[in-house]
Order: structure tokens, then sequence, then C-alpha cells
């Protein structure tokens, strides 16, 4: 390219039938002025054009990193999306079946409970019946006791009077027997029961006479 430099330096041959010397050189003073403003205009564009496509440069880089960024995130967070997906799968599954553990435990216990419950209800009954009957037979025997005391106390009574009676008439026979008849007659009525005084003491009383 045709520098300013060059035009000004340009020189050209003199002949007799030429263009006027001062004409030319004013002329391409005005040539060299314009030339140098498009020169100095041209270059201050090419290195903004150069800038720019330096920044270019940069911004394409950033978009290719920007971009491959992007996808990494977008594959990171597809492959977090499906390993939570398939983690929360296995929670839910893992609960469920958990779940079903616990529900089966409870029925069996359940079970185990309803069976125990039984077992002690008749329990209870067996034990309410053997107590109802060890009261009956307690009371039976009470009673039995008390009749049993009832007629012991009848026949003491009974040997008490008869007691009496005998001591009476031993008190009216004294005179009729000896010392020795009066002894015999004492201890037949305390060695033989109430019930046969007269017939056992009658027949010591025959026999000692």
């Amino acid at each position: 390219m045709l520098t300013p430099l060059e035009i000004h330096q340009k020189e050209f041959k003199k002949s007799a039938w030429g263009y006027k010397a001062e004409e030319v050189d004013f002329f391409l003073d005005r040539i060299a002025r314009a030339h140098e403003a498009l020169y100095k205009e041209n270059m201050i564009l090419k290195e903004k054009i150069a800038q720019v496509e330096d920044n270019l440069c940069r911004y394409k880089k950033l978009e290719e990193t920007l971009s491959t960024t992007l996808l990494l995130a977008q594959k990171t967070a597809d492959e977090v999306k499906s390993s939570a997906q398939r983690e929360s799968e296995l929670m839910l599954k893992e609960a469920k079946h958990q779940a079903e553990i616990i529900i089966t435990n409870a029925k069996d216990k359940q079970k185990e409970l309803e069976q125990n419950f039984e077992h002690l209800k008749n329990q209870s009954r067996q034990f309410r019946l053997q107590f109802k009957a060890m009261l009956l037979s307690q009371l039976e025997a009470l009673n039995e006791d008390e009749v049993a005391k009832k007629e012991i106390d009848e026949k003491n009574q009974k040997k008490v009077e008869c007691k009496k009676e005998s001591a009476h008439t031993y008190n009216d026979q004294d005179e009729m027997f000896s010392p020795a008849l009066q002894v015999a007659i004492a201890k037949a009525d305390f060695a033989a029961p109430v019930e046969g005084f007269t017939e056992l003491g009658g027949s010591k009383i025959n026999k000692a006479i």
C-alpha cells in the first residue's frame, strides 16, 4: 500500500511542455494529507478489528467453556437425579419391607397376647371355681364343726347333769353303802360314760353287794 511519505517523496521528470511543478506539488500534498488521514484511520480500524477479533476469540473460548460446563452440569444433574430416584425407590422398598415386618410382628404379638389372655381367663375361671369349692368345703366343715361342737356341748351338759344327779344319789345312799362300796361306785362313774352310768353303775353295785 502506498504510504503518505512515498507520495511526498515522489519526484517527476521535468519536460518542456509538462505540468507546472507548483500545482503538481500542491495537489500531491493534498493527496498525501488525505491519504495520511485515511491511512491513520485504517490503522486504527485494523487495531480495533484485531482487538475485536481477540475479544471474539476469548468470547468463543468462554462460550465453549460455558457450554462444556453446562453440559457437564446437566450430565451431573441427570446422574444425581437418577441416583436420587434409585435411592428413593430403594428406600421406599426397604420402608415397605420394614412396615410389612412390623405389621407381621404386631399381628403375631397380638395373637400371642390374645392367647395369653384366654389362658389367663381360663386360669382365673378355674381359680374362682376352685376357690369357691374350697370356701364351700370350709363352710361345710365349719357347719359340721358347729354341729359337732353343739353335740359335744349337749353331751357334756348331760354328763354334768348326770353327775349332779349321781352326787345327790350318792349323798342319799351314803348310809346304805359301806365306804369300800362307795369308792367302787365313784371309780365306776369316772371310768364309764354317762350314758352307761345306770347300767354300769348298777352292775358294779350289784357286784359289790
